[in-house]
């Protein structure tokens, strides 16, 4: 979407910052950190030069205020300057049309990480009820549906259900009840898995 707002006596912000000359256009947005390594202390890798890896922290600096950020929310101007600023930037030059289309963008990344994270909260508690130890704590926990433990079922049943029907609420409720039973003291025992999904 092409911002065409002047603001300030005639002079968009990002124009008097010299940035490049109104109307400015929002290409996308890029998370810096999503190539971070955990190992090499949450360092990016930015490529190999003269036979050495070159490692850096995440993230860069706003073009607009100079403040660190980690997620670049790129512009082009009508010139063709392309720069990036962060979303807070966009938000203080009082843009409105530029400021709807990076909040979309930005809300829209926030939703995918957030999937991504479930999903790998959902695998891990899988993963966690193939020791029969944490199988064995959550059959010794009673059902939290009365009528189901009335009839002798027990947490495991439960998570095996949700686990395998329930949406990603559902899941969630799921896997903290696998992340309790993991977190209560004493070994795991990982040597034979349990038979559930």
């Amino acid at each position: 979407m092409i911002s065409q707002k002047k603001i300030e006596g005639g002079v968009h912000l990002f124009e008097a910052a010299g940035l490049g000359k109104a109307p400015f256009r929002f290409i996308g947005c890029v998370d810096d950190s999503v190539g971070a390594n955990p190992s090499y202390g949450g360092m990016v890798f930015r490529g190999e030069r003269d036979g050495v890896d070159h490692w850096t922290q995440p993230g860069g600096s706003c073009a607009y205020c100079g403040q660190g950020i980690i997620v670049f929310c790129w512009i082009r101007s009508a010139d063709g300057k392309k720069f990036k600023v962060g979303s807070d930037c966009v938000k203080k030059v009082g843009d409105a049309g530029l400021r709807l289309v990076v909040d979309t963008a930005v809300a829209k990344r926030r939703r995918e990480q957030k999937q991504r994270r479930d999903a790998a909260r959902i695998a891990n508690a899988r993963e966690l009820l193939r020791f029969p130890t944490v199988c064995q704590r959550l059959r010794d926990q009673v059902h939290p549906v009365a009528r189901h433990a009335a009839c002798g079922l027990t947490m495991w049943h439960w998570v095996d259900w949700m686990l395998r029907h329930a949406g990603i609420r559902g899941k969630l409720s799921a896997c903290k009840a696998v992340e309790a039973a993991c977190a209560e003291p004493g070994e795991l025992d990982r040597t034979a898995p349990c038979a559930i999904l």
